[in-house]
């Protein structure tokens, strides 16, 4: 009786591990996207984890600026609060850095082109 019993255990086990990992096969693609572009504009990477599996309030990102723009004319805004003093330009004409304070759940990054006060790009993080 107790073999029996042990017999279940261990195919309940492997049930449930097999069962876990087809879920977490059936991720598409697009939801573990760590680069967000629009075509001939801003690129977003975030470099320290997927964009839906930010943990701990921060992540670090890299945003390319498309080459007509100078760095400077570029405002980078989270949750409505402008960041931009946060990311540094590097030699690639990109800013990058460490984005803190994103609070549970969704957070909204923006980035504007100063010359024209347009949101030009627009992604969700989620923490």
């Amino acid at each position: 009786m107790n073999k029996f019993f042990t017999d279940i255990a261990a195919k309940s086990l492997l049930t449930a591990i097999l069962t876990m990992a087809l879920i977490g096969c059936s991720d598409s693609i697009d939801k573990r996207k760590t680069s967000f572009s629009i075509e001939g504009d801003f690129t977003l990477n975030v470099l320290s984890s997927p964009a839906h599996l930010i943990s701990g309030g921060d992540a670090r990102v890299e945003i390319n600026i498309p080459a007509d723009l100078a760095v400077e004319q570029v405002l980078v805004y989270l949750n409505s609060a402008d960041i931009t003093q946060s990311l540094a330009e590097n030699d690639n004409h990109q800013l990058n850095g460490l984005i803190f304070g994103l609070k549970e759940g969704e957070n909204t990054l923006q980035i504007v082109s100063e010359t024209d006060q347009v949101v030009s790009f627009s992604t969700i993080l989620t923490n």
